[in-house]
């Protein structure tokens, strides 16, 4: 999962999102919207799940620490890739 001030992306399905009406509803969509509004103005946020996945050899991770957000499950590890 990866949140920017823009916008964000799903990686990882905690439960299926449902499409209604054009719209997705569910965890991760939630979670996703949480990850993005913490970033503020440039800022690029990722998941440690989504961390693992990609080649982070071009940016400085710098780990966010006491990360909560309502409906984000615990023990959620988010990163600020710079």
């Amino acid at each position: 999962m990866a949140g920017t001030a823009r916008g964000c992306a799903r990686v990882r399905t905690w439960a299926a999102p449902r499409r209604v009406r054009g719209d997705y509803l569910g965890v991760d969509v939630n979670v996703a919207a949480r990850v993005a509004d913490a970033a503020s103005g440039g800022e690029l946020l990722v998941s440690g799940e989504l961390l693992e996945r990609i080649d982070t050899s071009a940016f400085k991770v710098k780990r966010k620490r006491r990360f909560k957000a309502k409906g984000a499950p615990k023990g959620l590890d988010v990163y600020e890739l710079g």
